[in-house]
């Protein structure tokens, strides 16, 4: 789902970005020891990817457009030069064979791309490869992937996950919206016989909005104490200063 907050920037959260499995890769990216231009089934296990160490390095991780390994280092690009278009927030989790993370997005080139339907996630990442083949599920495979390492994050127009791994924007929820639902009616839209119990009806909503608060909690509990005031550190809404009238 996503979340638009105040500054525009869109909230993913829970969005898959990559998955336990076997993928093609050429042998160039593989070893010497491979065939450069032949395709390889390698596994990637829940062990190595779902590992303490490995989903660390994924938080906070920059969100590009397209691949491009980022660093200082021969054969790297740099950040500005790459241009960095979200990150990936410090929630990051494996369930099921899948990693979710929290995505922010910033950028409106990003989101304008993502808009026309540009969505699958691909993660960029060192790694180490184990060339021993095996069996995962049934499906043989040739090396297998430990020690990933996060780099970035990259929107492609087509992943090695596929459509499963993309940008989850749907359902779109504005913060500013759910901040319309809990606040408080103006007193001068209500009708006075209604008035008492709309706001009975709201008092956990207040609650929940205004935090504890001495003066508040007297109000709620009907004493009329005028100096209540002094003690309040909220945003007078028109609930509070018809306490303060005496109402």
């Amino acid at each position: 789902m996503k979340i638009v907050d105040h500054n525009n920037f869109w909230l993913m959260a829970d969005n898959p970005i990559s998955k336990v499995g076997i993928y093609p890769y050429f042998g160039s990216q593989i070893s010497a020891d491979f065939i450069p231009d032949k395709l390889y089934n390698v596994l990637r296990p829940a062990e190595e990817i779902g590992s303490e160490d490995s989903l660390k390095s994924l938080q906070l991780l920059p969100i590009v457009d397209e691949h491009g390994m980022l660093g200082s280092e021969d054969g790297m690009i740099n950040p500005e030069e790459k241009g960095v278009h979200g990150v990936i927030g410090e929630k990051v989790y494996l369930k099921d064979g899948t990693i979710y993370a929290d995505l922010k997005i910033f950028s409106e080139a990003l989101k304008e791309e993502i808009a026309n339907g540009k969505k699958q996630l691909s993660l960029g990442y060192f790694c180490d490869y184990d060339p021993t083949p095996g069996e995962y599920n049934g499906q043989h495979y040739d090396a297998i992937q430990r020690n990933l390492r996060g780099n970035h994050l990259a929107l492609v127009e087509e992943g090695r996950m596929g459509p499963d791994v993309r940008i989850m924007d749907s359902d779109e929820l504005e913060e500013t919206e759910n901040e319309e639902e809990t606040s408080l009616p103006d007193d001068d839209s209500l009708e006075e016989e209604t008035q008492i119990p709309e706001l009975e009806e709201q008092e956990e909503t207040v609650i929940d909005s205004f935090g504890e608060d001495p003066a508040f909690e007297e109000y709620l509990k009907g004493e009329r104490d005028n100096h209540a005031k002094a003690y309040y550190s909220g945003p007078y809404d028109a609930a509070f200063e018809a306490y303060l009238r005496g109402e």
